[in-house]
């Protein structure tokens, strides 16, 4: 039987993400909630698996470590792209890299985690949250500030720029922006201001 490995879910949600039921018809799927201690670790507990999945960029899968696995004749990835894979060694042993597509709202994520970032520092949020759950309401936590009317810089603004700006719009913040193809006309289209290297807002 095929043996396929999913790697790296740390947090337990590849089993709930998908029907595998198909899958465990025809193959041992084997989900690997922990790290692995290192590329020997890796090669090891890998070396059965005749197709690997991996989440995100967790594992880096090296040359080294591909050519390792003597079995692997697949290997999947989350996203669009893996910077830690090794493409050039999967063309060269004639292993097919498959990509995943993103679903409704998943292009957002990043952006949205950006923005949920940027109002948890801005509020405290972490150190309030961590206070309420020792017993001490309000104490010892900053009053934070509000971000209506202060100003955020993005450098780049592509897809996950734009959104970014979007939102901090929509917090009433004032956005500068620089990318290396943003023009004066999509900078007024998008509500934002061009900085050029070098200038300083006032």
């Amino acid at each position: 039987m095929t043996k396929v490995a999913v790697l790296d879910d740390w947090q337990g949600v590849a089993r709930s993400s998908a029907d595998w039921s198909p899958l465990l018809a025809r193959a041992e799927v084997v989900f690997f909630a922990r790290a692995f201690d290192d590329e020997d670790d890796a090669a090891t507990k890998l070396a059965d698996f005749e197709i690997v999945l991996s989440m995100r960029e967790r594992t880096p899968l090296p040359a080294s470590l591909i050519n390792r696995l003597p079995r692997l004749r697949m290997l999947g990835i989350t996203g669009a792209r893996n910077a830690s894979l090794d493409t050039e060694a999967c063309t060269a042993r004639g292993i097919p890299v498959c990509s995943t597509t993103g679903g409704a709202g998943t292009e957002a994520a990043p952006a949205e985690l950006a923005l949920g970032l940027l109002l948890a520092a801005a509020r405290a949020i972490p150190a309030a949250d961590a206070n309420m759950r020792a017993g001490r309401f309000q104490e010892g936590v900053p009053v934070g500030i509000s971000l209506a009317g202060r100003t955020i810089g993005i450098i780049g603004l592509g897809r996950l720029g734009s959104l970014m700006a979007g939102y901090c719009r929509a917090l009433n913040m004032t956005v500068l922006a620089w990318s290396e193809n943003l023009t004066a006309e999509k900078a007024q289209v998008a509500g934002i201001v061009v900085m050029s290297p070098g200038s300083r807002s006032s």
